[in-house]
C-alpha cells in the first residue's frame, strides 16, 4: 500500500485512533485540511480498474455493513445502451438494472456522477453492476464533452455537469422499470460535490450517496496566503478576460492540472486502457471548481438522507472535508472512513465490496417506495 514508509507512515503514526476503526462520527474539533486540485489518487494495482471482477455477494456485504439479517436479493444483472439529451446535447449512458425489474415490478434507480474527466467504461461499471445486484437500478453516463457524449469537448464545468445530472434524473424518471418516487444521487470525488449541489437544488432526489468527494473546492485558495495563490488567481483572471474576449478558453492535458506522481501514475495506465481520457480540457475548470462549495448548500438535503464515504488517508480529497460537510448537514446522514486506504484504493478490493455495499444499504433503506411516500 502506499505510505507504509517514509511521509506516509509518520501520517499515520499520528492520525488518531476514532480516524483507524472506520466507524461513523462527526468532525469533533478537526481541522480542515485544504483541498487541492487533484481528484485522483493511484492504488497499489492500477490494473485491477479494468479487470474483470467475479460478482459480490452484495446479500452479505448489506447485511454486514447494515448490521441487520440478509434479504433475498437479485444476481442477475441487464445491461441496456440508452440514450438521452442535456440541454440538446446526445447523452450516452449504461443502464443497469436487476433482472427482475419491469413495469409490475418498478424498483429504485440511483443516476451515477463520476469524477474529474471520467467516463462511463471506468470504474462505475462495479457500482452500477454491484447496485442492481442490490436490486436498484443505477444510470452510468458521459457528462456532456466527455466520452461518447455530445458537447464542447474537454469542457468540465460544475454548473454544466450538474445540469446533466438534473436531466439524467429526468430520463431515470421515464423508465417503466424505475419507480420515480425513489430516485437517487450517487457520486464519486469531484462527482459527488456534483452529486450534493444536484441534490441540493432538485425535490426528486430522494437520497444521496457520495464518497472521496471534498466539502469546498475553492478552500486552498482562500485558506492560503495571497502571495501563494496570486498565480493561481492571475491564471484564474487572464481566462476569464480570454473567454469574453474570444469565446475559447485554453485546453490543456488533464495532467497539467493533475501533476502529482499518484494522479500521473494512474493516469499513465487508465490512458493505455481508455485513450479518451488523455482529451484536452479547458482551464475554466479551475474557475469552476474554486466556486464549487457543496457546503453552502448541503443544509437544503434537510430531512433527505446523506450518506459520506471518506478514504482515511485521502491526500487528494481528504477525510476531513467530509468530516466538515458532516458537521453542516442536516440528519439523517452518516460519516462513514474507511480505514487504512488512500483515495484510489477504494475502487479495488475489500474497499470497493465496502463501499459499494455502504451505499446499496443506503439506498435500499431510504429509497424503498415505503419511505419515498413518508
Amino acid at each position: 500500500m502506499p505510505g507504509r514508509s517514509g511521509p506516509g507512515a509518520r501520517q499515520r503514526a499520528r492520525t488518531p485512533r476514532s480516524r483507524r476503526v472506520g466507524q461513523a462520527h462527526g468532525p469533533a474539533g478537526r481541522r480542515v485540511r485544504p483541498w487541492r486540485f487533484s481528484p485522483f489518487s493511484a492504488q497499489n494495482s492500477l490494473q485491477a480498474s479494468f479487470a474483470h471482477r467475479p460478482p459480490i455477494d452484495m446479500t452479505q456485504r448489506i447485511s454486514q455493513v447494515q448490521d441487520r439479517p440478509p434479504t433475498c436479493l437479485p444476481v442477475e444483472v441487464l445491461e441496456r445502451r440508452v440514450a438521452y439529451y442535456s440541454e440538446g446535447d446526445r447523452i450516452s449512458a449504461v443502464l443497469y438494472l436487476p433482472a427482475d425489474a419491469s413495469e409490475q415490478n418498478p424498483v429504485p434507480g440511483v443516476v451515477l456522477c463520476h469524477g474529474f474527466t471520467g467516463i462511463k467504461e471506468i470504474i462505475l461499471p462495479d457500482y452500477g453492476r454491484g447496485f442492481a445486484r442490490a436490486g436498484i437500478a443505477a444510470l452510468a453516463f458521459d457528462y456532456r464533452g466527455f466520452g461518447e457524449s455530445e458537447g464542447s469537448r474537454g469542457r468540465l464545468v460544475a454548473r454544466r455537469q450538474i445540469e446533466d445530472i438534473h436531466n439524467s434524473v429526468t430520463f431515470m424518471e421515464t423508465l417503466a422499470e424505475v419507480d420515480p418516487r425513489c430516485v437517487g444521487l450517487w457520486g464519486t470525488s469531484y462527482g459527488a460535490a456534483n452529486a450534493i449541489v444536484a441534490a441540493a437544488a432538485d425535490l426528486r432526489v430522494r437520497c444521496v450517496a457520495a464518497q472521496v468527494g471534498f466539502a469546498d473546492g475553492g478552500r486552498r485558495m482562500r485558506e492560503r496566503p495571497p502571495e501563494e495563490t496570486a498565480p493561481a488567481r492571475a491564471l484564474i483572471e487572464a481566462e476569464r478576460i480570454q473567454r469574453v474576449l474570444t469565446g475559447q478558453s485554453t485546453m490543456v492535458d488533464p495532467l497539467q492540472i493533475l501533476n502529482d506522481a499518484d494522479s500521473t501514475a494512474f493516469f499513465s495506465v487508465a490512458r493505455r486502457e481508455l485513450p479518451q481520457l488523455a482529451e484536452p480540457i479547458s482551464m475554466e475548470f479551475l474557475e469552476s471548481t474554486s466556486d464549487h462549495r457543496p457546503i453552502a448548500v448541503v443544509d437544503a438535503l434537510a430531512g433527505r438522507p446523506l450518506l459520506l464515504v471518506a478514504a482515511e488517508f485521502d491526500s487528494v480529497t481528504p477525510a476531513s472535508e467530509f468530516e466538515a460537510l458532516y458537521a453542516a448537514a442536516a440528519e439523517p446522514k452518516r460519516l462513514v472512513v474507511i480505514p487504512g486506504i488512500r483515495h484510489y484504493e477504494i475502487y479495488s478490493g475489500e474497499p470497493l465490496e465496502r463501499s459499494i455495499a455502504e451505499s446499496a444499504g443506503w439506498f435500499a433503506r431510504y429509497l424503498s417506495p415505503v419511505t419515498a411516500a413518508a
